[in-house]
């Protein structure tokens, strides 16, 4: 999904991005997407922002570690799924990354 599919789609709560379907860091095949001394204790879910409204840490283009349980997804009419996510729950914005 890219930030033209979204274009259509009006946000109108502070701190929300739209986002691309979340994916997890397994550590298989020993490479781990990032390495944290307390890599155990942190959730490794991450996802890249779409679009977004009244953010003030996210952008789009962003790619973001978020907590657990935090996006939601969203079946559209038109057969589209949504992710939406709250800014405040993203951990870590990896700068640079596409």
């Amino acid at each position: 999904m890219s930030p033209a599919d979204v274009a259509d789609i009006r946000l109108i709560w502070p701190h929300t991005a739209l986002v691309e379907s979340p994916w997890l860091d397994t550590g298989e095949d020993g490479d781990k997407t990032l390495w944290t001394p307390y890599a155990e204790l942190l959730p490794k879910i991450f996802t890249t922002v779409l679009k977004t409204h009244k953010c003030d840490f996210v952008k789009a283009g962003d790619v973001v570690m978020f907590l657990p349980h935090c996006a939601l997804d969203y079946f559209m009419a038109d057969g589209r799924r949504l992710w939406a996510l709250d800014e405040r729950a993203c951990q870590v914005t990896l700068e640079g990354w596409q």
